[in-house]
């Protein structure tokens, strides 16, 4: 059902943008955050504020580092133009985002991924809980 209403509003990126970019969250070579903001116009603030605390975070642990936002409606259309070239965690990466999905809806977003792992989902980390994430995985500058 969520994926059939998201499919109605979503898809405003190039496929092939939305493929590249979710295979550098998978991947780990880029943080993400999976938005539900394009099938829950109220879920936008929770995005923003996720943002906020992000770039909060980033900057005070030095580094100048981008993130990706992807909608979960776009990433499930890229999905199958990447899928076989999926490594095993990166599968499980998936599995774990699909299931949070199918079993809470709306409730687990927005998503936050850092190095290939689920950081938070939910809730609203704050700056200080996302650059605890940071250190261990090493995020690129």
């Amino acid at each position: 059902m969520l994926e059939k209403l998201c499919s109605l509003f979503c898809g405003g990126e190039r496929a092939e943008d939305t493929a590249e970019a979710l295979r550098e969250v998978l991947d780990g070579r880029e943080i993400g955050i999976v938005s539900a903001r394009c099938c829950a116009p109220l879920a936008a603030a929770q995005d923003e504020r996720l943002e906020a605390n992000l770039a909060e975070a980033l900057k005070t642990s030095g580094r100048d580092g981008g993130y990706r936002i992807v909608s979960i409606t776009d990433a499930q259309k890229a999905l199958p133009r990447i899928a076989s070239n999926l490594r095993p965690a990166e599968q499980r990466l998936v599995t774990q985002i699909q299931s949070l999905v199918t079993t809470e809806g709306f409730s687990v977003f927005p998503i936050l991924v850092i190095g290939g792992k689920v950081a938070y989902y939910g809730g609203l980390p704050t700056p200080e809980m996302i650059e605890r994430k940071l250190a261990p995985v090493g995020v690129a500058a």
